[in-house]
């Protein structure tokens, strides 16, 4: 850890002293990074146009977790990577978090963003192929293990991952494995979502481990980037998602009648002046709460939209507006934005809700609960993105 101790070294104390632990984080990254310099509060890559920010969420004794919120010109949306920090005091947990960042996710983006080693990889979404470039970070270890099969994750994985891709410009994939003595915990994030089904498969490989520490973890990133030729742009941005999508919550929430409901969706149209996502906002926002308020149950990852005479499946991941609707509604239930009344105008109309409620007044538990993938009317005009 030799070149992130210079700025805690004596001479420098005094100005150590004067930062915050958010202004560490980024001091480190930038005394580590070339061609990097701090502006407002983020760090900025220059030959990658990559900015960084850090938050340091987490503080106890010698541990720490930073969060890192990166942003590029390409992104649909803003990539958040919660890094881990070890040491005897707080200035060497920062050092090791920044090391853990820089060897995974932050050399994955590199990579990405100077197109360096990239493999060709191909999908079909819906009626067109997607072209995209994959490029894999480092594998980093912590820890030693003494048997077990060496994983290639992406030979692993890999399948299951692009049935999972659709018309975004970039997906970020995250891989986590780790065992204890007694425990094992895998995880597998698509642009910062859990995917359960792909963590079930990585939990079965990595149960023969036989490890020499007290733990043992390896992670890995992979980002894809869609070619130009085969990208289409959505139509709308994150911020424009998230004004629109506030709109149909205040409205969402005022619903508190038969009638009301009627005219909800011309409603929602009438300000996003938009069919697809009007179809999006007014189907998908009463099931997202159902997936917040109730986690235990275990839903699908998948939905079905009927069109006319076609009946199209599809991951929740693969469609352009739903996380960003996603990420919006559980940001506004964190804030307590609602009274219980409105939470229950919004959750009343979803369909998961109806279910669960009837199968615990039934005597099922929350916990055994699995749904099946909730299929949606939507009108010919809808586009998938």
């Amino acid at each position: 850890m030799g070149i992130f101790n210079k700025i805690f070294n004596r001479s420098n104390k005094s100005l150590v002293e004067k930062l915050t632990n958010d202004e560490k984080v980024l001091e480190v990254l930038n005394r580590t990074i070339e061609d990097s310099e701090i502006d407002n509060g983020s760090l900025h890559i220059k030959d990658i146009d990559l900015t960084i920010g850090a938050h340091v969420a987490q503080v106890n004794k010698g541990f720490i977790q930073v969060i890192f919120i990166l942003k590029h010109k390409i992104f649909d949306e803003d990539f958040i990577e919660s890094v881990a920090g070890i040491g005897n005091d707080i200035n060497t947990a920062i050092e090791y978090a920044v090391a853990s960042f820089s060897l995974s996710s932050l050399c994955g983006l590199t990579h990405a963003l100077k197109d360096e080693d990239g493999e060709k990889v191909k999908i079909k979404y819906c009626d067109k192929i997607n072209e995209f470039k994959l490029y894999k970070s480092c594998l980093t270890a912590q820890g030693t293990r003494v048997a077990g099969e060496c994983i290639d994750y992406w030979d692993l994985l890999g399948y299951e991952i692009k049935k999972r891709l659709g018309n975004k410009k970039v997906y970020y994939i995250k891989i986590y494995a780790s065992k204890t003595g007694e425990s094992i915990n895998c995880e597998c994030r698509i642009n910062g979502k859990v995917n359960i089904y792909i963590n079930e498969i990585i939990n079965k490989h990595i149960n023969e481990w036989k490890i020499q520490d007290t733990l043992y973890s390896e992670k890995q990133f992979f980002v894809l980037i869609q070619v130009d030729s085969t990208y289409t742009p959505y139509k709308f941005t994150q911020q424009q998602i998230s004004n629109i999508t506030m709109k149909a919550l205040d409205l969402y929430k005022k619903c508190d009648s038969q009638e009301r409901y009627e005219n909800l969706y011309i409603q929602i149209f009438n300000f996003c002046n938009d069919i697809t996502l009007a179809n999006d906002l007014f189907c998908f926002i009463p099931e997202i709460f159902c997936e917040l308020l109730f986690p235990e149950v275990k839903y699908s990852e998948k939905i079905i939209l009927l069109r006319e005479h076609e009946k199209i499946e599809l991951f929740k991941e693969q469609l352009m507006s739903y996380y960003m609707i996603y990420n919006l509604i559980q940001r506004t239930i964190k804030n307590s934005y609602y009274e219980k009344d409105e939470l229950m105008n919004i959750v009343s109309k979803s369909a998961s809700f109806n279910v669960i409620n009837q199968a615990l007044n039934n005597g099922s538990e929350m916990k055994d609960l699995c749904m099946n993938a909730l299929s949606f009317n939507v009108v010919n005009e809808y586009k998938i993105f």
